[in-house]
């Protein structure tokens, strides 16, 4: 017997927040997607610090009771499209959340719920899907069917790197150039006088003090990254890598000269994979390439602990592709009512 679907509006945050709305259906093999951005506490710290200027319309829908879909959805009056909550700017990858094999049902649900939606709603604009989201190849069908018109492209690039089990058989892999650069790098900042050290944190209180140098450094780095990390967005960083580090999920690095920072970079340990989110480093050493050098012990990290991929996140910068990156898509879409 085929038991009906239950699209259920969530009319607070609380109601959909709880671990135990998410815990089931957000665990390995049971679900797509599988990233850091995708789980409740990413969601629910964004919406508590950037969710006040939209609407809340998130809605779950269950199967005899039990959660197969998530849609974490809002409002955005600016542009009449239901818009997945993490934004643009903070979430790399965004995506619903649906149990494996069931993407197509939930989905129609979804579209089936927009039909009947006040015509304020003009549809779903869908940002940073990963190359891997279901939705990509189930969702333009069923609106296609409904007569909703679809665009689809792609956003941005997050290249990643599938990670050998050494740190030699990383090296194998660059060209020859890369990795004489990189070995060279590495020496001259060990022997620099005084010398860069490495070290990392992962425990909260570890966490709280080295945030402080993190933002500081993130700010000095650039000129952009200084308008990028307002009042607001520190907050949320500090919070964030708080509750972060108490679930396992966080890898600050640091390098220090002399006992101060002077680069930092910001990771997601997540699954069977290290996300380089952000980082700053002092460029009065720019000299000593403290951030390709913090990038390497990162990576031989991740390697030592075996990590299958390194994620080096969106953006096109020729580092990642001269570390091993390869091209990983992510894209958009657009699914306009008629």
């Amino acid at each position: 017997m085929i038991l009906p679907l239950e699209l259920t509006p969530s009319p607070l945050p609380s109601e959909l927040f709880q671990a135990k709305v998410w815990d089931s259906l957000y665990s390995p093999s049971q679900s797509s997607p599988e990233t850091p951005f995708s789980t409740l506490q990413w969601q629910s710290l964004w919406w508590r610090h950037f969710g006040q200027e939209y609407r809340w319309s998130a809605f779950t829908i269950r199967e005899n009771g039990r959660v197969i879909g998530i849609a974490p959805f809002y409002w955005d009056p600016g542009t009449g499209f239901l818009k997945l909550i993490g934004g643009e700017d903070l979430s790399d990858y965004l995506d619903i959340l649906a149990a494996k094999g069931r993407e197509s049902q939930v989905w129609d649900q979804i579209l089936g719920y927009l039909e009947s939606s006040p015509p304020e709603i003009r549809g779903l604009d869908l940002h940073c899907l990963p190359s891997t989201s279901p939705a990509l190849q189930v969702l333009p069908p069923l609106a296609e069917i409904r007569g909703y018109q679809v665009q689809c492209q792609a956003e941005d690039v997050c290249p990643t790197l599938e990670l050998p089990g050494s740190w030699d058989a990383y090296l194998a892999l660059l060209a020859r150039k890369e990795r004489h650069e990189l070995r060279r790098k590495m020496r001259k900042a060990e022997r620099a006088s005084p010398p860069l050290r490495f070290r990392q944190c992962k425990e909260e209180e570890c966490a709280r003090e080295d945030i402080r140098s993190f933002i500081c450094l993130h700010r000095k780095s650039q000129p952009e990254k200084q308008a990028f990390m307002d009042k607001q967005r520190e907050a949320f960083f500090r919070e964030a890598s708080d509750v972060f580090a108490k679930q396992g999920w966080l890898r600050l690095y640091i390098l220090e000269r002399e006992e101060k920072a002077v680069a930092a970079m910001l990771c997601f340990d997540y699954r069977e994979a290290l996300y380089l989110y952000n980082s700053g480093f002092d460029p009065q050493l720019s000299a000593l390439s403290p951030g390709i050098v913090l990038i390497g012990y990162c990576l031989q990290d991740a390697i030592a602990r075996g990590k299958r991929w390194f994620d080096f996140l969106r953006g096109n910068e020729d580092y990642k592709y001269r570390l091993g990156g390869k091209d990983s898509p992510i894209f958009r879409m657009v699914v306009k009512r008629p």
